[in-house]
C-alpha cells in the first residue's frame, strides 16, 4: 500500500529546495516577530501609559492609581467599590 501511515514522506528535489528556502525565510521572520512582541511587552510594563507625553498630568494619574490600588494603604479602594 503506497502512502500509508507508516511510509516516510519523500520530497521531490524541487520541493526540497522550496521547503529549504521557505524554512530559511520564515525562521528569521518568526524570530523578528517574537523580538518585537517581547520588547513591546517589556516597554508596556515599564511605562503604564506609553502613548502619553511625560508631564505633571500623566504623573498625577499614575500616582493616583498607584495610591488607590495599593492594598492596605490609606487611600485603597476595593475592586468591588
Amino acid at each position: 500500500m503506497r502512502g500509508g501511515l507508516g511510509s516516510p514522506r519523500v520530497l521531490h528535489p524541487s520541493r526540497l529546495f522550496e521547503a529549504t528556502l521557505m524554512s530559511n525565510f520564515f525562521r528569521p521572520l518568526i524570530a523578528i516577530v517574537a523580538i518585537v512582541t517581547l520588547s513591546t511587552a517589556a516597554l508596556a510594563e515599564s511605562d503604564p501609559l506609553p502613548s502619553w507625553n511625560d508631564g505633571q498630568t500623566k504623573q498625577s494619574i499614575v500616582d493616583f492609581v498607584t495610591r488607590v490600588t495599593k492594598e492596605g494603604g490609606p487611600d485603597y479602594v476595593a475592586p468591588e467599590d
